[in-house]
């Protein structure tokens, strides 16, 4: 079969046009992460509710710097895996690391979850923790020092009537009571309603 002379001619000129239309196109600007946004995934129904690593760190600051006045939010910082705050981000919460020159660590995740699903999880975490009082008797968060699950030492675990699920792990936490001030930070935070 024989190629007439206008084919080709037709093939190069459309061909030109998808390239021009191609090179027009609106793309997307490349979506570059800031020095303190850590946001594990996209928001859900299950999620941190519109607070990221940004909006938490003001709130939390004064905490943070009892802590260790070296302590600088850290950039695109993950949890480790296996523990309650990496379970936290695969549910689309969010995971705030802050790193001191001397090696000092403190870490916050969060997330809110449907009731059923905070349930269960409260209940796992109840099932290999120790209940806390480090906020007292408050009749709206449950506090659970966690003997597994994630850090040995220094993990404190609260879950919200409210919904969230919060995780404050630090080896500053000697003493379940040295995150009180963070946790109480972490919870005033929080959106109300």
């Amino acid at each position: 079969m024989a190629i007439s002379n206008t084919k080709p001619a037709a093939c190069a000129a459309l061909a030109g046009a998808a390239l021009l239309l191609t090179g027009c196109a609106a793309t997307a600007p490349a979506s570059t992460p800031t020095s303190s946004s850590h946001s594990s995934s996209t928001p859900s129904a299950e999620s941190a509710k519109g607070i990221d690593c940004n909006n938490l760190q003001p709130e939390v600051n004064p905490a943070i710097s009892q802590l260790g006045t070296s302590l600088k939010l850290a950039n695109a910082s993950s949890p480790q895996e296996g523990t309650y705050p990496a379970k936290i981000g695969s549910a689309g919460g969010i995971f705030c690391d802050w790193f001191g020159a001397d090696g000092s660590s403190v870490s916050v995740a969060l997330v809110h979850l449907a009731p059923q699903r905070l349930a269960g999880e409260q209940s796992a975490v109840a099932a290999s923790s120790t209940p806390s009082t480090i906020l007292g008797t408050s009749p709206n968060v449950s506090v659970y020092v966690a003997d597994s699950g994630g850090t040995a030492s220094g993990d404190i675990e609260a879950f919200t009537d409210s919904g969230y699920w919060i995780s404050v792990v630090s080896p500053s936490f000697t003493t379940p009571d040295r995150a009180t001030d963070l946790l109480r930070a972490v919870l005033q935070a929080l959106p109300s309603g």
